[in-house]
């Protein structure tokens, strides 16, 4: 657990985070792309297709759906923490399982595509990509997300606040 973090720190590794976890997906479907396009890589079962057409969209259906029944559940039990500290750091963990959920069946239509040569599934991954994307965490979401008091988004909007330090006082 970290010790001492500004909300700047919070945001900062937020972003962080979330690009890296972006960038992953995209430079794996850009890559998979071009070794199959360019040739470079041979689909070797093309019989998979069909199941593909049907597995893919199911798990990027359930990944998403389950990351959004997962997030809400947290943001309900977020409401109940007293300490700041605590608040920000479920909704890191909530916000690392939405990813997660979002990006484990996005990787399998990427590698679904590799093996099957499936374009449907290249387009499912991107269409995976953009939700992600659209997920992007910001103080705005933040502060929607977790109802905060007016009190603790006053100490998360000044940078140099030590957020584990603060509490609120009910």
């Amino acid at each position: 657990m970290i010790k001492e973090q500004t909300s700047a720190d919070y945001f900062k590794t937020l972003n962080i985070l979330f690009t890296v976890l972006l960038a992953g997906q995209l430079s794996f479907a850009v890559i998979v792309y071009f070794l199959v396009s360019s040739g470079s890589f041979t689909s070797s079962a093309t019989e998979l297709q069909p199941i593909f057409m049907y597995l893919v969209p199911a798990l990027l259906a359930a990944g998403i759906a389950g990351g959004n029944l997962f997030f809400k559940k947290k943001l309900k039990d977020i409401a109940a923490e007293d300490k700041l500290s605590a608040k920000l750091n479920t909704y890191r963990a909530a916000l690392i399982v939405r990813f997660a959920l979002i990006e484990g069946p996005c990787l399998f239509a990427i590698i679904a595509y590799l093996i099957s040569g499936c374009t449907s599934c290249i387009a499912m991954a991107a269409a995976a990509i953009l939700v992600f994307f659209s997920l992007r965490p910001t103080k705005e979401k933040l502060f929607k997300d977790l109802d905060l008091s007016t009190a603790e988004m006053e100490v998360l909007d000044d940078p140099a606040v030590v957020v584990t330090e603060f509490e609120v006082k009910g």
